[in-house]
This record gives structure tokens, C-alpha cells and sequence, in this order.
């Protein structure tokens, strides 16, 4: 295992341990249920990334109700991710929202260096769903925007 891999689930255990904690204290299964809940969708989430199953990580991708619409994406085929990685997640007082800042490490096809890109997400969860969700859309440094009026 690299040591990328084990610094991952080093984090991955401590963000457990304090999400975990933090639930503790709020005294609701509810909460904790979300938690973990939350934690597996960034991990299913990257792993999509990193293998490029792009329709896959496009159904954790769901415009909160109110936000403004971002233009469709066109996965690139011109791109190979090679990492995505969580750095720090920050949760709502209430569990119901997460701040998520992760760095996607990208290589284009026609390159032979890796670029790297933090790509800050916020994440919400839904009741009706029962799932987390990224209100926005899937990182910049995969899309090829479609010009106006076409989808």
C-alpha cells in the first residue's frame, strides 16, 4: 500500500473517530446514521473519479433546491485521472451539510506530468433521498462545457 493510500485511511479513520464523537455527543442515531452515511458517499464518490466512471459519480450530483444551475458537463475523454483524495471536511452544526475540500490530481493524454486541482464541494444531505448529495457539479478539470442552448 503507498503511502498516499496509507495517509488517506489514517485521515479517513480520524475524520471517523471525530464525526463519530461529535454524534456521540449530539445524542441521535439520526445524525450518526448521516455521518456514515456521509463518509461512505465521498469515498464511493472518489472512487468513481479515479476509475472514470463519470456516470456513476454524476449521480451523487444534485442542485439543492434554490441554487443556481452550472452548465452541463461532457465528461472529457482527453484526461486519465490518477488520484482523488478528501483533505478536510467540514460539518454543519445540524449534520444536514458538509464542506469538502479535495484535491484531484488529473493527467492529460496528450501529457506526461500530473496537474493537480483542489475541487471544493458542498455536500448536502437529503431527507426525502435519505443520501448526500454535491450541490453543484463535477470538477472543472473533467468537463468539457457544452456551448449555450446545447445538452
Amino acid at each position: 500500500m503507498s503511502e498516499a493510500r496509507v495517509a488517506s485511511a489514517r485521515r479517513v479513520r480520524w475524520l471517523a473517530l471525530v464525526l463519530g464523537g461529535i454524534a456521540a455527543g449530539c445524542g441521535t442515531l439520526g445524525q450518526e446514521q448521516r455521518l456514515t452515511d456521509l463518509e461512505i458517499a465521498l469515498r464511493t464518490y472518489g472512487a468513481a473519479m479515479r476509475w472514470g466512471l463519470y456516470d456513476n459519480a454524476a449521480s451523487y450530483v444534485r442542485l439543492r433546491p434554490g441554487s443556481e444551475p452550472v452548465p452541463p458537463c461532457v465528461p472529457r475523454d482527453d484526461v486519465r485521472i490518477t488520484t482523488y483524495q478528501v483533505r478536510d471536511t467540514g460539518l454543519s452544526d445540524d449534520g444536514y451539510e458538509a464542506n469538502v475540500r479535495a484535491t484531484l490530481g488529473y493527467m492529460p493524454l496528450d501529457a506526461s506530468a500530473v496537474r493537480e486541482v483542489l475541487d471544493v464541494q458542498h455536500w448536502w444531505y437529503s431527507k426525502d433521498a435519505h443520501r448526500w448529495f454535491i450541490d453543484g457539479g463535477l470538477p472543472e478539470a473533467i468537463c468539457k462545457r457544452l456551448p449555450e442552448g446545447r445538452e
